[in-house]
């Protein structure tokens, strides 16, 4: 793993065939070159599909099928999301990708957890802070890999655990 900013460019270009003047033509930025890399992450994924699960008329629906659809960004490329988020531990430039990233995750979990509790559907006793939490650590990344790689469960089995899970979390 490279230690500075410098030297990942020349990992890019040299992994994906180009020169270094070709990377930095495209990308000003290391952070930048992830910026794309995670809306083609995003792309593949069919975000849109999730964003418009957001506003499902039932909020118990919505968050069922929001959270399916955000593990299946996690289906589309497992490899790439460990890789990304490994680099956020290393690499100071990834950071503010993932941070992104994981702000969108939870204002939609915060919009999803106030649709419930205005509808009553929000669990007896259980903040809305608390619900959004609790969310958060089902849905996350970590989770679902876990279900899938260490106990050697299918992409479709793990993300049907985890939606029973956030349901059962908050509602």
């Amino acid at each position: 793993m490279p230690t500075s900013t410098k030297e990942d460019p020349e990992l890019v270009a040299a992994a994906a065939g180009v020169s270094r003047t070709t990377v930095y033509r495209h990308f000003r930025s290391i952070t930048g070159l992830l910026d794309a890399v995670a809306a083609d992450l995003l792309s593949r994924a069919r975000f849109d599909e999730l964003l418009a699960a957001v506003s499902l008329p039932e909020p118990v629906a919505a968050l069922a099928e929001v959270t399916r659809l955000g593990c299946g960004i996690w289906a589309i490329d497992p490899d790439l999301v460990r890789n990304l988020l490994a680099l956020a531990r290393a690499q100071a430039d990834a950071v503010p990708v993932i941070d992104q990233l994981e702000a969108g995750r939870v204002q939609v979990m915060e919009y999803l957890v106030q649709r419930l509790d205005e509808s009553g559907a929000l669990a007896a006793g259980l903040s809305r802070r608390d619900a959004v939490d609790l969310l958060v650590a089902a849905t996350g990344f970590a989770g679902w890999d876990q279900i899938v790689t260490a106990r050697r469960r299918s992409p479709a089995t793990a993300t049907s655990l985890i939606v029973r899970l956030a349901l059962r979390a908050v509602t």
